[in-house]
């Protein structure tokens, strides 16, 4: 399984466990890396849009 994927379930509502289970990788943290990075992109985009498109 490829990033995109650990995000896509854990968007769908997957637990970091069954993720790491499903992706065959030994240890949560690797996921929880992976999903990291969304969760920072997603809390950034919506203090933009809280930001600047109140605007409009």
């Amino acid at each position: 399984m490829c990033v995109w994927g650990a995000i896509e379930l854990f968007k769908a509502g997957y637990s970091l466990e069954k993720i790491t289970e499903m992706g065959n990788w030994s240890d949560p943290k690797m996921v929880f890396r992976y999903i990291r990075g969304y969760l920072a992109s997603e809390k950034a985009m919506v203090s933009f849009m809280r930001n600047h498109l109140d605007d409009i």
